[in-house]
């Protein structure tokens, strides 16, 4: 085990954190001067993949979409999902489906009924 635990922002998918630095005049937000740095390459795959959902321009600056996706408190993707459902006249079905993809845990099995249901196998 680790003396000391690895900083959230090195373990985890960071075009939320890009997408924010961006909204927030950042212009180049891989050279961002992070306490603790994620991995470079970690950025540059986060701002490629901002580029891919039309989040961010070739430039890295913010577009009209990635105006309104960043009003989403949900990841880049999800909210570009939401921000393109009406397009396709799918919005409430979009909905439910980012709403359980943002949820940890949505299916809970009381550990009775977990219980019964191992010993049946």
């Amino acid at each position: 085990m680790l003396e000391t635990q690895v900083p959230e922002i090195q373990r985890s998918n960071l075009n939320s954190v890009l997408l924010q630095l961006v909204a927030s005049g950042i212009r180049d937000p891989v050279n961002f001067d992070f306490i603790d740095a994620p991995p470079r390459d970690a950025l540059v795959k986060g701002m490629e993949c901002l580029r891919t959902l039309g989040a961010v321009d070739e430039d890295g600056f913010l577009s009209e979409v990635g105006g309104k996706i960043v009003e989403f408190p949900v990841d880049p993707s999800l909210a570009k999902m939401l921000v393109t459902a009406a397009d396709y006249s799918c919005s409430e079905e979009i909905l439910t489906i980012v709403a359980l993809l943002s949820v940890q845990s949505v299916f809970y099995r009381p550990m009775k009924k977990k219980q019964e249901l191992d010993n049946m196998c």
